[in-house]
């Protein structure tokens, strides 16, 4: 879980880990998403946002595992649909939903760990 957020992002969305080209849009996409997360209560309470490389998903959501892959797919899926949306509204349209899916099951997991119940 140590791995940096941005290079995780930038091998997923450009193929090539030292790419460095497209990292200022990586970075504000990225930082979206990570601020949507923070906004249902995933990550640190004061905020947290990405510079480079040198942040990790450890240091968004410690060592929080049962919701390690959701908050890296919905981050993921997120910053695609800034980065390099779909043109096809068909496919844009499957990620949006996908997106949404994984930052509620995020949040449902969040909830479920701190003793509150979800509304289904």
């Amino acid at each position: 879980m140590e791995d940096s957020i941005l290079n995780y992002i930038r091998t997923v969305l450009v193929g090539d880990e030292n790419d460095t080209s497209f990292d200022l849009e990586l970075v504000s996409c990225i930082n979206l998403a990570l601020n949507n997360l923070t906004d249902v209560g995933i990550g640190p309470k004061e905020g947290f946002e990405i510079k480079g490389s040198s942040e990790t998903w450890a240091d968004f959501i410690g060592e929080n595992k049962p919701i390690f892959n959701r908050v890296k797919k919905y981050v993921e899926l997120e910053t695609r649909l800034l980065f390099d949306p779909p043109t096809s509204s068909y496919v844009l349209e499957a990620l949006q939903k996908k997106a949404d899916e994984a930052l509620v099951r995020a949040n449902w997991t969040v909830d479920d760990q701190s003793g509150k119940e979800r509304e289904d």
